[in-house]
C-alpha cells in the first residue's frame, strides 16, 4: 500500500471540513478571572483593602505566635521581620493610594518639562509638537500630584474597564471556538482501512 498517497488523501479529507477540536476552557477561565478582577477594581475597591487586612493580620498573628512559642530561641529576627511585613500588607492599599499618585505625578511633570525644554532648545520642525505635548503631560502630572485620590479613582476605572474588555474578548474567543468545534470530528482514521482513490 502506498502510505504517502494515503497521507495525502487523509490531509485532503481534513481540508474538506473535518476540523480537529480545540479546547476553550482556558479562555473561559481567563474571562471569568478578568471579569471578577475588573468588577472588584472598578466597583468594589474596599474588598481589596479587606483582603489585605486579612492577609496582613494572619501574617502578624502567626509571626507573634511563632515568637512566643519559640521562647526567644530560633530566629526571632525573622518573626519580627514577618510582623513588620504583615503590618505593611495591612496598610498597603492606603500607602499605594497616597504614594503612587505622587510618584507618577512627579514623573509625568518631569517628563513634560523635559519635552518643553527640548522643544525650546532643539528648534526644527518638531519644536511646536514637543512644546504642546510637554505642556499636556506636565499639566496631567500636576493634576495627579494635587488630586491623588481622584487620580486613583480614574486609574481604577480605567484598569477595571480594560480588564472587562479583555474578559469580553476571551469570552468571545471561547464562543468562536465552541462554534468551530460543532463542525469538528473526533473520528480517527486508520490508514490501513482508508481507501486510496
Amino acid at each position: 500500500m502506498n502510505h504517502a498517497a494515503a497521507d495525502t488523501n487523509i490531509i485532503g479529507y481534513y481540508q474538506k471540513g473535518k476540523i480537529m477540536k480545540i479546547g476553550n476552557v482556558n479562555f473561559i477561565l481567563k474571562g471569568i478571572f478578568l471579569l471578577s478582577g475588573g468588577l472588584v477594581i472598578a466597583l468594589f475597591p474596599g474588598i481589596i483593602s479587606k483582603i489585605c487586612y486579612i492577609i496582613g493580620a494572619i501574617v502578624v498573628i502567626s509571626c507573634i505566635l511563632t515568637l512566643i512559642t519559640s521562647g526567644g530561641g530560633g530566629f526571632p529576627g525573622l518573626s519580627i521581620g514577618g510582623i513588620i511585613i504583615g503590618i505593611l500588607i495591612m496598610f498597603l492599599p492606603k500607602l499605594l493610594s497616597i504614594s503612587l499618585p505622587m510618584i507618577v505625578g512627579i514623573l509625568f511633570a518631569s517628563y513634560g518639562i523635559s519635552r518643553i525644554v527640548k522643544g525650546i532648545n532643539g528648534g526644527g520642525k518638531n519644536t511646536r509638537t514637543n512644546i504642546i505635548f510637554g505642556i499636556i503631560v506636565a499639566v496631567v502630572g500636576v493634576f495627579i500630584i494635587f488630586n491623588p485620590f481622584k487620580s486613583v479613582m480614574i486609574a481604577r476605572y480605567l484598569i477595571g474597564g480594560a480588564m472587562l474588555l479583555m474578559a469580553a474578548f476571551n469570552f468571545y474567543v471561547a464562543y468562536v471556538i465552541s462554534q468551530r468545534n460543532k463542525n469538528s470530528t473526533d473520528k480517527i482514521i486508520d490508514i490501513d482501512d482508508f481507501s486510496v482513490k
